[in-house]
């Protein structure tokens, strides 16, 4: 929005010691000079107070594929209230910015206060969000809020809702048309939904619906510009259902299912209707599976047709055969060997993880692969998925401390990083009890890393001297005398401290071109 910025030209005179300043002299004609902050003009101010308001708001989180409503309410209540006391001019612009208003409708805890929002958002469509903070406990909005709600569908922008034995929001919802909703999340408790179906609830009409959250039930809606769309617990849904909803939201961005798609081994019964099914998503950019087994997540996949940067996060739901884990990786493989990533990080029960090692944000795309926390060896996983990886992609290798397992298995790690290892320019990996590098040191080893140019080592706990393995260090020496010396760049060393490890810092004539860094 451009706005002209009213222009003043200032012109100062020169003072001298025992001169009274002409303020003085004006006298009371001073005090009433306008402060800088009424030059201003009103749009700019409303603006900067428009941004300042909404700056808190969530960011996307990886985990959770939506940020939450709910809080970003009562964090923009927090600061409207933090602004009114700054100045008279501030409090103006609050008090008669109607969006601002509307967009905190759910807050007020008495019917008073509802009123009172009501009248400052005069016609601006409400957000109204109940679960404060997203624990249901707190506070529950009003029935006056909830009946506003219901009786002029037409004036919500924004309804975060649950169900409950006093108030039957599916009743309210069903049927009825919303044409200012963007956004709807009801989490369906406390009522028997057993005896209903939803082929048999009339939809919701919501043209304007981009983000759509459904907790326990389903209720069928008719959303074309629908970008974000997360299901939890909806077991009734039938798989046919499901990608019916999927081919009436070609724009959806954003696609979470916890609990939603079938969880016994994927049998013809459990996908009826879906033979020869195919959804096109070419706008998703996130897609969120939670507590799905591997042949579920492989018959899912062959219904869509995904762009290959979709960032992908699935948490398993069981321990699963290797057969089933490479049924998964094949269905994974247009993700799998996305030229984009180039960084792959393996970790206890997080079986497998790429992006890309420019964009280190939690909210950039990736795959992202986990399991059960109890399974301490996930090479015997990871071995069945790097076959479908672009191998010379591969430049940054992080293992963590998954080496350091209980039930390391050299021969396991070898296989799982066969394919990769020529490529890798960079192997990091943490120590907390023992440094176990024979997969890279020792002479008999698979694996062959000949781009190897920096290695990383991080000490997360300092392990007295008496309780270490003095022939922990030999296996490193041994390959930095035979090989390291030869090709590594760069030598990082991160948390050591004990005498033991000076082995690594006097570094013999061969090593001089080595920089370790501390």
């Amino acid at each position: 929005m451009a706005t002209n910025m009213p222009s003043t030209q200032v012109t100062s005179k020169p003072f001298r010691a025992g001169q009274q300043p002409e303020d003085e002299k004006n006298g009371a004609h001073s005090k009433h000079k306008l402060a800088r902050i009424y030059c201003v003009d009103d749009d700019v101010l409303r603006e900067i107070i428009s941004w300042a308001v909404v700056a808190y708001d969530q960011p996307w989180p990886v985990v959770t594929p939506f940020p939450s409503h709910q809080v970003n309410v009562r964090n923009r209540a927090y600061v409207m209230s933090r602004l009114v006391r700054v100045c008279r001019r501030f409090k103006e612009i609050v008090y008669g910015h109607a969006v601002l208003w509307a967009s905190i409708a759910g807050v007020p805890g008495s019917e008073e206060g509802f009123n009172f929002v009501l009248e400052r958002a005069r016609q601006v469509p409400l957000s109204i969000a109940d679960r404060e903070g997203g624990h249901r406990s707190l506070r529950r909005i009003l029935r006056a809020q909830c009946a506003f709600a219901t009786n002029h569908l037409d004036r919500v922008r924004i309804l975060c809702v649950d169900q409950s034995k006093d108030y039957n929001w599916l009743s309210k919802l069903s049927g009825r048309s919303a044409p200012a909703l963007t956004a709807l999340d009801v989490y369906f408790t406390s009522v028997d939904l057993d005896v209903l179906k939803e082929d048999t609830i009339p939809p919701l009409d919501a043209p304007s619906l981009r983000s759509l959250r459904l907790s326990l039930f389903f209720i069928p809606f008719r959303a074309p510009q629908l970008q974000e769309l997360s299901l939890s617990k909806c077991y009734k849904l039938s798989p046919a259902t499901l990608l019916d909803v999927l081919s009436s939201t070609p724009l959806l961005e954003r696609l979470s299912l916890a609990m939603t798609l079938p969880f016994r081994v994927v049998q013809p019964g459990n996908w009826p209707d879906c033979t020869g099914r195919e959804v096109h998503l070419s706008h998703l950019e996130r897609l969120i599976l939670h507590c799905v087994p591997c042949d579920t997540v492989a018959q899912f996949l062959s219904y869509l047709v995904l762009p290959a940067e979709t960032g992908v996060r699935i948490e398993l739901s069981s321990r699963d055969t290797f057969p089933k884990m490479r049924a998964m990786g094949q269905a994974l493989q247009p993700f799998l060997s996305c030229p984009a990533y180039d960084t792959i990080r393996i970790r206890e029960g997080n079986f497998i993880e790429l992006f890309a090692l420019h964009s280190q944000g939690l909210d950039s795309p990736r795959v992202s692969l986990s399991g059960l926390k109890c399974d301490e060896n996930p090479f015997g996983y990871v071995a069945e998925l790097t076959r479908f990886l672009l191998p010379r992609h591969i430049t940054f290798l992080d293992l963590g401390l998954a080496c350091e397992a209980r039930s390391y298995d050299k021969e396991a790690v070898e296989k799982s990083l066969l394919k990769i290892a020529p490529a890798v320019q960079t192997l990091s990996i943490e120590v907390k009890e023992r440094l176990e590098l024979s997969f890279l040191t020792d002479e008999l080893s698979w694996l062959k890393f000949p781009a190897l140019r920096t290695l990383k080592i991080n000490w997360l706990d300092k392990v007295p001297n008496k309780q270490r393995d003095t022939g922990e260090w030999d296996g490193l020496r041994a390959w930095m005398k035979r090989v390291g010396a030869k090709q590594l760049e760069t030598l990082h060393l991160d948390g050591w401290g004990n005498s033991i490890d000076n082995c690594i810092r006097e570094r013999p004539p061969s090593l001089s071109g080595l920089r370790a860094a501390q």
